[in-house]
């Protein structure tokens, strides 16, 4: 009997798993709209079809309990677009509407000019499990949660930081302390901001560039002495692997293979193996992929995009930086520095 019981135990649960973490994908009607649902990629998906138009809609979260999320869909017209709003159970919808040929959102998201008298100020709108680092020069503004600190690094101020690269939860970036070359390389683990330096005997001119990364590596190209470097920041080893005198390589689909010079000083090759995003943000205009269609929304002001997770997204207006999401959009950080130059100066990354 005891074995019967844990066979139906481990039944139960291998079900249950894999309920919860399996894609789905239903039809089913509300009123008269036909509704697709889908739960895929720890995401949720819906399309109404009404009138021969197509509304898409994306919530970054996993599938519930219950299937058949839209209750109910509510319609109205407005100049000339016909505007649909689903109410999805345990989540604040939003609304797209159609004018038979381009699906566009509703209404523009505004946000108001927030002017602040100190040169640096943090609103502490951020949760537990977003981090924001700024490049203040000698090191970092570390913002979390509630929490501020500096995690300052160097003597002096680095005006540059091209070389800097994020990969998850890691920056990766040289040991800057000379004007011209540098041998070392430092490693900053984002949620603690702790970091540990790789120490090399080579010398790497600043006009270097990264042209890749995978796995627990990134690669750098030295323009100046053609020579390719892999930094693997998990065994905090720097080893040269390209040259004149030994051949280049190149990944293709994270393997290496063989690769001539001329596609590093010429045709600029690159091999990124970073996250996608279904986000695309350009001017005062950002849109999604929603499953197969592109969902058009609007800032009411143009603004600089930064980066983006799940609903999230992180943009620059002026000298402050926002983030947008379900919730609205709120002000994260006021910096001086913003209306001069915010290019490489803030990495964001989501736990």
């Amino acid at each position: 009997m005891k074995k019967v019981f844990y066979c139906l135990v481990i039944l139960f649960l291998i079900v249950l798993v894999k309920f919860f973490v399996s894609s789905y994908s239903i039809t089913y009607k509300v009123g008269k709209y036909d509704i697709l649902e889908e739960a895929r990629d720890k995401s949720m998906y819906f399309e109404i079809k009404y009138e021969n138009n197509t509304y898409s809609y994306k919530i970054y979260e996993k599938r519930k309990l219950t299937k058949k999320r839209i209750s109910s869909v509510k319609k109205e017209e407005v100049n000339g677009f016909t505007c649909l709003t689903p109410n999805i159970k345990g989540y604040v919808s939003y609304t797209m509407c159609s004018d038979g040929k381009e699906l566009v959102s509703k209404d523009t998201l505004s946000f108001k000019d927030d002017n602040y008298e100190e040169d640096f100020y943090f609103s502490k709108n951020l949760s537990s499990k977003e981090y924001i680092y700024i490049w203040k020069y000698d090191g970092f503004y570390f913002l979390n949660g509630d929490k501020q600190k500096s995690v300052n690094i160097f003597d002096g101020d680095r005006y540059s930081n091209d070389l800097m690269f994020q990969v998850n939860d890691k920056l990766i970036f040289p040991s800057y302390k000379d004007e011209y070359l540098f041998s070392d390389f430092i490693v900053l683990d984002i949620p603690s901001g702790e970091y540990f330096t790789i120490k090399t005997n080579y010398s790497i001119n600043y006009s270097s560039k990264i042209v890749g990364n995978s796995k627990n590596s990134i690669y750098i190209f030295d323009n100046k002495d053609n020579v390719l470097y892999q930094v693997n920041y998990k065994k905090k080893s720097v080893e040269i692997i390209g040259s004149k005198a030994k051949g280049y390589v190149k990944l293709v689909n994270g393997r290496k293979r063989d690769a001539l010079l001329k596609e590093y000083t010429k045709e600029d090759i690159t091999y990124f193996d970073l996250p996608s995003s279904d986000i695309y943000v350009k001017s005062n205009v950002y849109s999604y992929v929603n499953n197969k269609d592109i969902s058009i929304k609007y800032f009411n002001s143009q603004v600089s995009y930064v980066s983006s997770y799940k609903d999230n997204i992180y943009f620059i207006y002026k000298d402050n930086l926002y983030r947008k999401n379900n919730q609205g959009i709120k002000m994260i950080v006021h910096n001086f520095e913003f209306n001069f130059n915010s290019d490489d100066l803030i990495f964001v990354y989501n736990k």
